[in-house]
């Protein structure tokens, strides 16, 4: 999934795999995922790849997008097991935004932090610059990929 915004601002997210491959028949530990980020920042630029998300919770977070897309009344906030990664539906006025927020292990190695929330690290992208329906296209592109396993 990618999002960027004409000020440069860019998010990629991928699922490398699962954290444990092997263990196909535990309905927590199988659904674990290795997500990698790239981050263009007007602080910097880094990727990381660490097992934030479940396989549900990328599902959820395809949903909230489609929501969006289609003008539909939503939770203002993503927020996973995880707290690495955290998405907000922003009313400003300038307009709606998302912003993309950024904890512990999905931060850089130069803005590390032993704490969450720490709210100090994110991207904001106008919404009429996204195409969220196509967003959540791709992350069940990767759904397909890595199904939820052992319910």
């Amino acid at each position: 999934m990618r999002l960027s915004s004409s000020g440069g601002s860019l998010f990629e997210m991928t699922v490398e795999g699962y954290q444990f491959p092997d263990i196909q028949d535990e309905p927590y530990d199988s659904n674990w995922l290795l997500i990698r980020i790239h981050v263009v920042h007007s602080r910097g630029e880094w990727t990381t790849v660490d097992p934030c998300l479940l396989t549900d919770e990328l599902e959820d977070l395809a949903k909230w997008f489609d929501a969006i897309a289609q003008g539909k009344e939503v939770e203002k906030e993503q927020n996973f097991t995880e707290p690495n990664l955290r998405f907000r539906l922003r009313e400003t006025p300038e307009g709606r935004s998302l912003r993309v927020h950024f904890e512990m292990e999905s931060r850089p190695s130069w803005a590390e932090s032993g704490a969450s929330p720490e709210e100090d690290l994110y991207l904001d992208f106008p919404l009429a610059e996204l195409d969220l329906a196509h967003a959540a296209e791709e992350l069940r592109g990767e759904m397909v990929r890595y199904p939820q396993r052992a319910a």
